[in-house]
């Protein structure tokens, strides 16, 4: 990582300030009496306020402005014991000059810095992320937590969020062909071939140096829908030519090399049409050019394999005898029968 940097600069002199509270128990001292002498040597004690002319004042209890900002004006502070003897604050309270940070911060409740980092030319942010988390481990005493926070933090919760969308995709889409072919085997088939173009895409993803974010996220929930179209192309033109009377192995053949023409060309004019986008440069280069990447990448290995895959799984997982829909028409004739 590059110039780390944290906001937790500790330089600010600072009094820390040790009760002895046994010492001040075994005397009869009250905590809140220590406490309320504490506040006048330090600040000024708020005690109570009157009224002249309609104007409301405060009088505030304080050192003399000789003694203000010293700490041997501890010496002059006296509290009283339970036995009415006035005992010297000193007594009771040890003050020590130190230094701490000028503003603690506080996060879900606890007190918290930030700490952050360029990331090295040639590493992506997993690798950032993974280091600075071992080094944590290791320095950190256990009752402490790291969270991630900014870009990071965005980034993680997205990728979290963006998964739950590819897979609420993948069930919307699964219902959706199955009310269009009325089998919940078909969406099966059509589906089968999207993790294979997943792992395309994220081979593409990594030969290119890009990571998993929201934009190349997005780039996987088109590219979902992108090559179920080639499933449902060679599906529905199979079972077309089987209620027509031919075997299931004649169908998807046929369906296949028919099919293959207008595949070939969705696919080509896709992957052209992403290429700008993987090339791109400029602002906001890095977030087109991962989501073009993720096109091109699960298109044409998703391409590929889907001649083969979307074949084969119709012959295994398609019925050997298929049951043709009931039309108007022959619905009519029977009702003449």
């Amino acid at each position: 990582m590059l110039a780390p940097s944290s906001n937790l600069v500790i330089d600010k002199p600072q009094l820390q300030v040790t009760i002895d509270r046994d010492l001040a128990a075994d005397q009869g001292v009250n905590i809140s009496s220590l406490g309320n002498a504490l506040l006048t040597l330090l600040g000024g004690t708020p005690a109570s306020t009157f009224n002249n002319g309609g104007e409301m004042y405060k009088v505030i209890l304080e050192l003399s402005k000789e003694w203000q900002g010293r700490t041997d004006a501890i010496y002059n502070i006296r509290v009283r014991t339970a036995s009415g003897e006035m005992r010297s604050l000193q007594t009771f309270v040890e003050v020590s000059d130190t230094v701490g940070p000028d503003v603690l911060e506080h996060s879900d409740g606890r007190r918290s810095a930030t700490f952050s980092a360029g990331i090295v030319p040639g590493h992506d942010a997993r690798e950032a992320l993974a280091a600075l988390k071992d080094a944590a481990r290791q320095t950190l005493p256990p009752t402490m937590q790291l969270s991630l926070g900014g870009d990071s933090g965005k980034a993680a919760k997205s990728s979290g969020s963006a998964a739950t969308v590819i897979l609420m995709g993948l069930v919307f889409i699964y219902f959706m062909l199955s009310a269009q072919f009325e089998s919940f085997r078909d969406p099966v088939i059509i589906l089968g071939v999207v993790p294979l173009a997943i792992c395309g895409a994220l081979l593409t993803l990594a030969l290119s140096g890009g990571t998993l974010n929201i934009y190349s996220m997005i780039g996987f929930v088109t590219l979902v829908g992108l090559i179920a179209k080639h499933g449902i192309l060679i599906t529905e033109f199979a079972n077309q030519l089987r209620d027509k009377g031919m075997s299931r192995a004649e169908a998807v053949t046929e369906a296949t090399v028919m099919r293959l023409r207008p595949i070939l060309m969705t696919t080509l004019a896709a992957v052209l049409s992403a290429i700008p986008l993987a090339i791109a440069s400029g602002a906001e280069a890095v977030s087109r050019s991962q989501l073009g990447w993720v096109l091109i990448g699960g298109l044409v290995f998703g391409t590929l394999v889907s001649l083969f895959v979307v074949p084969a799984t119709y012959s295994l997982l398609s019925p050997v005898i298929r049951k043709p829909l009931v039309t108007d028409s022959s619905a009519a004739v029977h009702a003449e029968i």
